[in-house]
């Protein structure tokens, strides 16, 4: 599996997350030697909004390869995607398709 987080080099190890949790919105926080990571969860209708973002505390530089605000694994049950693409004046079209097997990335 691969990780939501990687680092060039190093990889940190963090402290157990501080999870705080409230009506509709999941809050999760982690630090390591250095670093500060939260991951913040977010429903909104039948959205779940997800954003992630790491914090370099320390005095020396660090190199990002990877940060994912969500991996979730996927029940063999469900066979569909909807992604939500457009161009202007027209953003927004709900598109279904196959889910394919393995990884599936979207980048805007």
């Amino acid at each position: 599996r691969e990780p939501a987080l990687r680092l060039v080099g190093e990889q940190p190890v963090f402290a157990a997350p501080l999870i705080c949790a409230s009506a509709g919105v999941i809050e999760i926080s982690a630090v390591a030697p250095g670093l500060a990571l939260d991951i913040r969860l977010e429903a909104r209708g039948p959205l779940l909004v997800s954003r992630a973002s790491l914090c370099n505390l320390g005095d020396r530089p660090i190199a990002l390869g990877w940060l994912a605000s969500l991996a979730l694994p996927i029940p063999p049950r469900l066979r569909t995607r909807r992604l939500f693409d457009g161009r202007w004046s027209s953003e927004w079209q709900a598109q279904d398709m196959p889910l394919p097997a393995g990884r599936h990335e979207q980048l805007s």
